[in-house]
């Protein structure tokens, strides 16, 4: 199960699309952090729009997620705070509907995307989980490595604590500093 499940039926979206907020309660907002190691999780709120996409058949959410949240430093294990406010955009393509003659639609029809379009992605029974893809563009948008204000002096100090003057980069290291 999800930490965020926030199901919308895309079978009856009006023609005008539908709008979803969503916001984390505390309980969800853990369990997001521990699924992403996040040191904490204050805020988690998105404002969503599904709608009808240029053909029939495809249908785009749109919208912005807002975070508050802190990761860990990688290098001196301090938290790093961070308030971010991602866009969110993805598209898909409703298939395996039955129509009334009982072929399935979609099923074997390809599907053309320009250059400058997303792929759709196929979505199956008509419905979709907009908080999981929330969780997901949040995971995305992490800084793979943050570093607190203080890291790179660290990495500096330790870089010079720990330089071995008859290792192996010795030669080249006083090369570079204009030595012969």
């Amino acid at each position: 199960m999800n930490e965020l499940t926030r199901l919308a039926s895309l079978e009856d979206l009006p023609v005008a699309g539908r709008t979803m907020e969503i916001f984390a309660d505390p309980v969800e907002r853990a369990s997001i952090a521990r699924r992403l190691d996040l040191a904490g999780l204050g805020r988690f709120e998105a404002r969503l729009h599904l709608s009808h996409g240029p053909r029939e058949g495809i249908v785009i959410l749109r919208g912005n997620l807002e975070i508050d949240a802190t990761q860990t430093c990688v290098v001196t294990l301090d938290p790093v705070a961070m308030i971010m406010e991602i866009p969110i955009e993805r598209y898909f393509s409703l298939c395996g509907r039955s129509d009334d003659d009982g072929d399935h639609a979609g099923e074997d029809e390809e599907i053309v995307v320009g250059i400058d379009n997303e792929e759709p992605e196929p979505l199956v029974n008509g419905l979709l989980d907009v908080g999981e893809i929330a969780v997901e563009e949040l995971s995305l948008s992490l800084d793979p490595y943050p570093r607190s204000p203080g890291a790179d002096e660290m990495m500096r100090r330790f870089q010079e604590d720990n330089i071995d003057p008859n290792g192996p980069f010795a030669r080249l290291r006083s090369l570079r500093d204009g030595g012969h």
